[in-house]
């Protein structure tokens, strides 16, 4: 999906650093106070959202965790070239195990592989180029 990658388009911003400091209720044991740092980058590709990266450090600078929130309006392409795919390969079997006929098997398949290279085209157009 990313052959048309290009560093230029690429941008990484420091969104926020923040002290965080919540008083976590807990009803059956003692409630206590967590203390973090968090980090929020933005991740843009192209003028749009990626989505954004989390970072968690304890109040001395020890890392504790961190996490990826998606936007990334191309999963959707994705996963249909994929699922594309999967129908081409379970049709390619059939057609070995004599289920689907030859000609049935080009005519599905060829307008399966059009589909697929029309999402495809589509998104890397929208969203890949100016």
């Amino acid at each position: 999906m990313f052959y048309l990658y290009s560093y230029e388009k690429l941008k990484v911003n420091i969104e926020d650093v923040s002290l965080h400091i919540k008083e976590i209720l807990n009803p059956n044991e003692n409630n206590f106070v967590r203390e973090y740092i968090q980090v929020r980058v933005r991740l843009d590709y192209s003028e749009k959202s990626l989505g954004y990266y989390r970072i968690i450090y304890s109040i001395d600078g020890q890392f504790e965790d961190d996490y990826f929130i998606s936007e990334w309006v191309g999963y959707r392409p994705h996963m249909l070239i994929g699922l594309l795919d999967d129908l081409l390969e379970e049709m390619n079997q059939e057609n070995k195990s004599g289920y689907l006929n030859e000609t049935d098997f080009k005519t599905i398949s060829g307008i399966l592989k059009k589909k697929k290279l029309k999402i495809k085209n589509e998104f890397m157009s929208s969203y890949f180029c100016e």
